[in-house]
């Protein structure tokens, strides 16, 4: 199948269907698809569905987890904290963001960069949201072997 993109006058993708307007083709590819019928993917416990197989898992791990024989998830490795989450990133923007937050903090500075609310001092690439600052400050953060969570980064990172 043939798609036409069409493009505003700044440039983003335009849904011919509901006027949905994404920045990458990528995007918009995948949003035509919605309207071409039903997903290819539905969840067998509820009446969502799904673009892709993925997506239906993460569904399936977050929404119908006691359906499964054994529930995997990625816990925090700090000694007395309970975190976990089915998501191997959502664990380790919780670990920046609670457990290196002196870290984090000191690489955070506000910015000037147009539809960004926080930059990286280290690099000085901008963030639309503090969850992407988290996320990049991991690759950023170098804590010492002095840091008391020191072991659990390096148990994080491997």
């Amino acid at each position: 199948m043939n798609l036409k993109y069409n493009k505003t006058e700044s440039g983003e993708y335009i849904c011919h269907h509901c006027q949905f307007t994404a920045k990458n083709q990528s995007t918009m590819h995948y949003h035509l698809k919605k309207h071409e019928g039903p997903l290819p993917h539905p969840c067998k416990h509820c009446s969502a569905r799904f673009m892709q197989k993925s997506l239906l898992e993460l569904h399936i791990r977050s929404r119908h987890s006691e359906t499964l024989e054994k529930k995997d998830t990625f816990k925090c490795p700090c000694e007395g904290c309970h975190y976990e989450d089915i998501r191997k990133g959502n664990r380790l923007i919780h670990f920046v963001r609670v457990h290196m937050k002196d870290l984090s903090d000191a690489l955070k500075t506000k910015t000037i960069q147009e539809g960004c609310v926080t930059e990286c001092k280290c690099c000085n690439k901008g963030f639309k949201n503090l969850t992407q600052f988290y996320y990049h400050a991991s690759d950023c953060i170098e804590p010492n072997e002095k840091h008391p969570e020191y072991e659990s980064w390096k148990a994080i990172k491997a």
